[in-house]
């Protein structure tokens, strides 16, 4: 029994040893196979840094994009923008300094729109850039390096055609927290946007009537200075959808709505720019000086001594100076019944005093705390009809009618079709570069 259990311990430890021998035979193969195999493949790592050495980034070939659109926003880095786009330093240094002669790079202004164009892998081919209207920057590949050049298009389109769709400027957003942040990520232009606040002043109220998803488009053109003017406005507001368009007579040139009716019949710009509003309009506040209820009925824009107080409309200076507990007063009388009254003012701007004309956003006067104030801000009243009334809640009366009724179709018309055209290609035509045609990337 001890010898058969013997010859049974040995079977099993040979058959062991071979199982393990076996084992270690296939995987010495499968690993040389794998080697040679490996061998016979290209290398990634060194492909990727020769396509970095090529000016590019290494992406598939069969989802790089031939054409990259993106229009600059606000607070933008050249830099950063090409560098998320997969642009080594090197190459956007030399683009730079190619450019210098025709136009500063590192200049670029928000609303702005560059082409980049690539060739197999993603290698960088070319860049483009719409300087203005009528003028583009071109930079493209020449043997092993760039060259640079500022082509320009005729007054007559002789130029090639792709360029003209590039005369107007686009913007879409969607508001998620104000108005004035979506035309921010948008690509706009501080100024662009207090321009566009201005022009729908009296009929939306953007800091109460605009809500979470409301959207909006704007066309803009640009001159050969680079000066953008708006052409063309869709503004939903509490999803109520507000249209405007420029348009030019012999007679002048303003804003009209879709029937032709003057948008800037009459309305108030904030009378200091980005302050905050510290007090509203109300029958009944507690005074923090005299500390007891009375009416205040205007509104308190705080805001640091010595600002700039800006007159909210084109008028006539009918008092300045001193007027007991709102300190240093300025009252102008405006056309349409209407009186805006500036309390608590530090000073008046050079040449303001009673009989002067004054213009829309002409500095008037500073703020201060003169009178009975408990720190600095602008005491804001205005006047209608001889009835002080809630200055957020004035709204525009109906403008004039345009004269030439037929000639304002005509010319909407066409800027309704540019609009529509301009959407349909950022849209349909280019889906590889609409996120960031609509400012995000």
């Amino acid at each position: 029994m001890t010898g058969r259990s013997f010859q049974q311990k040995a079977l099993v430890r040979i058959f062991a040893l071979s199982f393990a021998a076996s084992f270690f035979i296939g995987v010495c193969s499968g690993y040389y196979l794998q080697t040679m195999s490996m061998l016979n493949q290209p290398d990634i790592d060194a492909f990727a840094k020769e396509s970095v050495n090529q000016n590019s980034f290494p992406i598939p070939a069969t989802i790089a994009p031939s054409e990259v659109h993106y229009r600059f926003r606000y607070g933008d880095s050249f830099y950063q923008v090409l560098r998320d786009y997969g642009v080594p330093d090197q190459t956007i240094s030399e683009w730079v300094k190619l450019a210098k002669p025709f136009y500063d790079l590192l200049k670029i202004k928000a609303g702005q729109e560059m082409w980049l164009r690539y060739g197999d892998y993603g290698r960088v081919r070319g860049f483009e850039l719409g300087v203005s209207s009528r003028k583009r920057l071109v930079i493209s590949e020449k043997g092993s390096g760039f060259v640079a050049e500022m082509k320009t298009r005729s007054l007559q389109g002789e130029d090639e055609q792709l360029f003209s769709a590039r005369d107007h400027r686009l913007y879409y957003g969607e508001v998620i927290s104000s108005f004035y942040q979506a035309g921010m990520d948008a690509g706009m232009d501080p100024e662009l946007i207090m321009n566009l606040t201005n022009l729908f002043w009296g009929v939306i109220d953007f800091e109460r009537q605009t809500r979470r998803g409301d959207q909006f488009w704007v066309m803009t053109e640009t001159n050969p200075e680079g000066d953008e003017r708006v052409l063309a406005m869709e503004i939903e507001a509490n999803k109520k959808w507000y249209k405007a368009y420029y348009y030019k007579d012999s007679t002048g040139a303003g804003y009209y709505d879709e029937k032709g009716y003057a948008l800037k019949g009459f309305y108030l710009i904030k009378p200091v720019a980005g302050a905050r509003i510290s007090s509203g309009f109300s029958y009944h506040r507690y005074h923090p000086v005299l500390h007891r209820r009375i009416p205040h009925l205007a509104v308190d824009y705080a805001a640091p001594a010595g600002t700039k107080v800006r007159a909210a409309a084109d008028g006539v200076v009918i008092f300045a100076g001193w007027k007991g507990g709102f300190g240093n007063y300025l009252e102008i009388k405006h056309s349409m019944s209407f009186t805006t009254c500036y309390g608590h003012l530090k000073g008046f701007a050079s040449g303001i005093k009673k009989g002067v004309r004054v213009k829309q956003g002409q500095t008037i006067g500073y703020v201060g705390m003169t009178g009975l104030a408990t720190g600095p801000h602008l005491d804001y009243r205005v006047i209608r009809a001889g009835k002080k009334v809630n200055p957020t809640r004035v709204r525009s009366e109906k403008g004039n009618p345009v004269k030439d009724i037929d000639g304002f179709n005509q010319a909407r018309q066409i800027l309704v079709r540019d609009m529509e055209n301009l959407k349909w290609s950022s849209l349909a035509f280019k889906p590889q570069a609409t996120f960031v045609s609509l400012g995000n990337r």
